[in-house]
């Protein structure tokens, strides 16, 4: 197990939200900021609205006038979780970059087991669910066999495909610039691996969201990972334009300022 020294570098988390209830969105935001702070003294949290409702978006929105560190970018329509994961990434200051749902399922406070292994010559680290996942026994074994399944299909070992609490170095993730408009072999992670020199597992504990539920019927996740297996990652030339538009304009750091946002191709 490696140990967390404070860190001089700054560190950006990146979440992609599409319809989450305030009250946890609040709850993410105390307990999000109270461990960045005992991490670093420069950090930042990126939300990602993927067409948002108006509810979630003006709870973000808020979040982002109220907080300095806090930012919001937001998509017209709901484009997928990937796309809004890329966007944040793309648009990440952090020389350190994390990656998390807003759900609270995964615990804010386990980031600094998350980024120790980027202080001992890691590149990416990939949060696994482990022994947590045995407390509900049909999405542990759902997610067995997807886990079986994707890493005979792309050619690698992760532990925990499904888990979207991960960390990496920003050179890893500065990849994605090259690839918008291009077609990539493989989900995000493998683009991602292909990049990395040295990457590992940490377990993460995973938790029961504190309000609502998932947004996800078993159907769409079964067809979530049927596309996982069998497409790889591709943003079109329009909507790579748009993102890196995006992400180069400066208003949405500065509060008080209207929350950008740009079309994008609908989710199919």
């Amino acid at each position: 197990m490696h140990e967390t020294a404070a860190l001089d570098s700054m560190v950006s988390v990146v979440i992609p939200v599409w319809d989450e209830d305030p009250r946890t969105l609040h709850l993410l935001h105390e307990r999000l900021s109270a461990t960045l702070r005992s991490l670093t003294p420069n950090w930042e949290m990126l939300f990602t609205g993927d067409g948002s409702p108006e509810a979630t978006s003006q709870t973000l929105q808020m979040l982002a006038e109220a907080d300095s560190h806090v930012r919001f970018l937001r998509l017209k329509q709901r484009c997928g979780q990937e796309t809004a994961l890329l966007t944040g990434l793309l648009a990440a200051r952090g020389q350190i970059v994390c990656t998390m749902d807003c759900d609270l399922e995964c615990r804010p406070e386990d980031i600094p087991v998350l980024v120790a292994p980027l202080q001992h010559g890691y590149d990416l680290v990939f949060g696994c669910r482990g022994s947590q996942m045995m407390r509900h026994v049909p999405r542990h074994y759902l997610s067995r066999v997807f886990n079986h399944l994707m890493n005979a299909r792309w050619g690698v070992r992760l532990q925990d495909w499904g888990c979207g609490f991960n960390a990496g170095r920003r050179e890893v993730f500065e990849v994605l610039r090259d690839q918008l408009g291009r077609w990539n072999k493989g989900p995000l992670k493998v683009v991602f691996l292909r990049r990395a020199s040295r990457w590992t597992h940490v377990e993460v504990t995973q938790a029961r969201r504190p309000y609502g539920h998932s947004g996800y019927t078993w159907y769409e996740l079964l067809w979530r990972g049927y596309l996982a297996l069998t497409r790889g990652t591709a943003v079109s030339h329009h909507t790579g334009e748009r993102i890196a538009e995006m992400v180069d304009e400066e208003g949405d750091v500065r509060r008080g300022v209207g929350v950008p946002a740009f079309e994008c191709a609908p989710q199919q």
